[in-house]
């Protein structure tokens, strides 16, 4: 998938604080039974058991409504995003942040 502007800046970012090794921002992939190409998310950065995972959204400068478009690209979209995420699934519940 192409990334928005905001994608680059922030994997730019991250690769120049936690280095290249720790940071991907090439994460999609194909689910193996549904052959669907899905995302790992925007940008990981990933320090031996710790996931930084990032969900980029870009709000345009149209956008009237800041409330409404918080609510529906942050806390709907890009929260229920990183919750479904492979590996925040299959981690205990104590291991993950909750930002709901």
């Amino acid at each position: 998938m192409k990334q928005t502007e905001s994608e680059n800046l922030i994997s730019t970012v991250n690769t120049n604080v936690f280095f290249r090794e720790f940071t991907f921002s090439k994460n999609d992939f194909k689910d193996i039974d549904s052959k669907q190409e899905l995302e790992f998310a925007d940008n990981v950065v990933w320090l031996e058991d710790i996931f930084l995972i990032f969900q980029i959204k870009e709000k345009g400068i149209d956008t009237s409504d800041n409330n409404k478009w918080f609510q529906n690209k942050i806390l709907n979209k890009a929260v229920k995003q990183i919750k479904s995420t492979p590996a925040l699934q299959r981690a205990p519940m104590n291991s993950c942040a909750n930002v709901s």
